[in-house]
């Protein structure tokens, strides 16, 4: 009783996947959609930069757009 409970478990989300996965999978203009934040169109609009270009920016003393940078304590010269 308890394998077969397993089994149907595994073959519910295997078909579960497989309908997630089939239009990126078997259509010819879908594309991975882009994760990555310094490369998503979406979080630019919004102004969200990548965390190590934010960093950089802090690290090098220039103003960052994101007021929440300004009362950061590594905004201020550094961990206090």
């Amino acid at each position: 009783m308890f394998l077969k409970l397993i089994i149907l478990s595994v073959l519910i989300v295997a078909v579960s996947l497989f309908v997630m996965s089939f239009r990126i999978i078997f259509s010819r203009r879908a594309k991975f959609p882009v994760i990555e934040i310094g490369k998503n169109p979406q979080m630019k609009k919004l102004g969200i930069r990548c965390p190590r270009t934010e960093e950089a920016l802090i690290s090098k003393g220039k103003p960052s757009d994101y007021a929440g940078c300004v009362n950061c304590s590594l905004y201020n010269g550094g961990l206090k």
